[in-house]
């Protein structure tokens, strides 16, 4: 019996990224990655005061924008 690992191929892959805002309030971006759907937002997460429905829509427009390019 063989196993080929030099040739394994990612199918899932979850990612995490840190941000700051203008005014200094961070957060993290919880990203999922599959080879049939690309990039998903699957979570945003404050380090204390939370953000604005507008200013996550901003987060994930400059992610996907990031990327997808």
């Amino acid at each position: 019996m063989t196993i080929n690992f030099d040739e394994a191929k990612v199918l899932t892959l979850v990612k995490t990224f840190n941000g700051t805002t203008e005014d200094g309030r961070k957060f993290t971006i919880t990203a999922e990655w599959n080879d049939f759907d690309d990039w998903a937002v699957t979570d945003i997460d404050w380090d204390g005061e939370e953000g604005t429905e507008d200013e996550e829509e901003e987060i994930e427009e400059m992610f996907f924008t990031h990327m997808l390019n």
